[in-house]
């Protein structure tokens, strides 16, 4: 709204309609309005997340799990910091930002080649279903976090979908 110059009526009806037609709000925002990728992800991850707390259940079975453990997301590298800190599990993840969103085959194949993943040997856990067709069609093993998300919940019922849970720790 701020940026546009528009209400915020419109505004939501924008960013509703970018976010379904190009994965995320923001490429649509790059594509069609010169948003700067960071400028905007720093502006929308300025929120208060004093609530979370460390989960020491979720960071004793990431470390029971003898394999490398990547962030792949469509957030700013700072953002998922902030969570990964506040969660005390950040020094568990390896990391890299890039802006092109998922399930984009080509982010996907980015990040298998910097980090020499092997896609027969990952599990691949995301909380929007559809983001995981890429990854199985890659040969990972592919988890759905279970969630209420109009978005998440799209195409949860895909074959792709390897396995299915209610919480991640």
């Amino acid at each position: 709204s701020e940026r546009l110059k528009i209400d915020m009526k419109a505004a939501k009806e924008l960013q509703t309609n970018y976010f379904y037609k190009y994965n995320t709000s923001l490429n649509g925002l790059m594509l069609h309005h010169n948003v700067v990728g960071e400028d905007f992800l720093k502006y929308v991850h300025d929120i208060d997340i004093s609530f979370m707390k460390e989960d020491k259940i979720m960071r004793n079975e990431l470390e029971q799990l003898d394999m490398e453990k990547f962030i792949f997301t469509n957030g700013s590298a700072e953002h998922a910091k902030n969570i990964l800190t506040h969660l005390g599990i950040y020094d568990l993840f390896g990391r890299d930002k890039v802006y092109i969103p998922k399930p984009a085959a080509k982010t996907f194949d980015l990040m298998v080649k910097k980090f020499d993943i092997s896609p027969n040997e990952t599990i691949y856990i995301e909380d929007i279903a559809k983001n995981l067709s890429i990854g199985y069609e890659r040969g990972c093993t592919t988890v759905w976090l279970i969630n209420d998300e109009h978005f998440g919940k799209i195409d949860s019922d895909k074959d792709y979908i390897s396995h299915k849970i209610e919480n991640l720790s």
